[in-house]
């Protein structure tokens, strides 16, 4: 299982090169985590209401974002942080209001990996 700092190495190095929407962005993520010889599950249900884009080593809760308020996707991470299999959380993301979200939420530690611009 690769260390806490791996899935946000990996993600940090990539050129995001004008993913057209989330999926083409949560796509491009998977495939460069899954090369890195990480184990990547696709919209993993957390709970009834939630379902987050990448889960990795089962424990690393990826959430991929192209649109949205920063007030809106802290809410939908704070519910993330919920589930007792997410230990950390990593906002992949173009929006540069995005980079305010809190670090911890709830106590779950959470990075946020800025693509550089709006995708």
């Amino acid at each position: 299982m690769p260390d806490d700092d791996a899935v946000d190495a990996v993600l940090r190095a990539a050129r995001w090169p004008g993913c057209p929407d989330e999926y083409a962005l949560q796509d491009a993520a998977a495939t460069l985590l899954a090369d890195a010889g990480m184990s990547v599950e696709r919209e993993v249900v957390l709970s009834p209401r939630d379902r987050v884009d990448l889960l990795v080593d089962g424990r690393v809760a990826v959430e991929c974002k192209v649109a949205g308020n920063r007030e809106s996707v802290t809410r939908q991470l704070r519910r993330y942080a919920a589930s007792p299999v997410v230990e950390r959380l990593v906002l992949l993301t173009g929006r540069a209001d995005h980079r305010r979200v809190p670090a911890v939420l709830d106590g779950v530690p959470v990075t946020v990996v800025f693509t550089g611009a709006a995708l």
